[in-house]
């Protein structure tokens, strides 16, 4: 166990993303391996949400169909958003689907330094977030790209099925939706990309900056 936690830790720090193979295909190891790692945090999907096909008739959330999800973080209603995620998968039948991973930090990075106009509005103007249902009611109001207080972690919001409207003046919402449009771009581009195939027993570990 400390092997692991060591290993998955700087792993997780030095890349963003870890990937481990060969695990138990059983219900309850991200649990377990999560409490291991640190503690899972309860969300308003319980600490572990089953991510599979139910049909497009009984779906309530994007995860619970086979439809294409574009580059997006979880939960950017929440403050603070989840720091790390895991998905671990027990049974895949598709010939398709790959998983797919952009690396956030560097579609900022490319943003800052060859559209300094849209990262300016990226990191400034705000947006409302929310999920609601008949138990719970999330908002909050932030930017795409938040910096936060120095020595934070960066936070992209990230999700336009959970993006509500603009909280910012009128005249600013022209350059706001147009640097949303650069943003999309970047990060759905082959070249902030990683794709893999989930076969049963993987486990992937990722800080959530960007990820699809």
């Amino acid at each position: 166990g400390v092997s692991f936690r060591r290993v998955a830790s700087a792993h997780l720090v030095r890349f963003g993303i870890v990937v481990v193979r060969g695990l138990p295909a059983v219900e309850g190891t991200v649990r377990r391996l999560g409490n291991r790692l640190g503690n899972v945090r309860t969300t308003n999907y319980g600490d572990v949400y089953d991510v599979k096909d139910v049909g497009l008739s009984r779906a309530t959330n994007l995860a619970d169909t086979n439809l294409a999800i574009a580059a997006h973080t979880d939960n950017p209603y929440r403050h603070p958003v989840p720091g790390v995620q895991m998905l671990h998968c027990l049974v895949n039948t598709t010939t398709g689907g790959l998983s797919t991973m952009t690396d956030g930090h560097a579609v900022v990075r490319r943003l800052e330094a060859a559209h300094p106009d849209d990262y300016e509005a990226l990191r400034t103007l705000n947006w409302i977030f929310f999920n609601r249902s008949p138990h719970h009611d999330h908002r909050w109001s932030g930017p795409l790209i938040d910096h936060g207080a120095p020595g934070t972690p960066l936070t992209i919001r990230a999700f336009h099925p959970v993006r509500g409207f603009p909280d910012m003046p009128i005249a600013d919402q022209p350059r706001a939706y147009a640097a949303l449009r650069r943003f999309s771009q970047l990060a759905g581009s082959d070249e902030f990309q990683m794709r893999y195939a989930f076969r049963p027993g993987d486990l992937v570990l990722f800080d959530v900056h960007l990820q699809q």
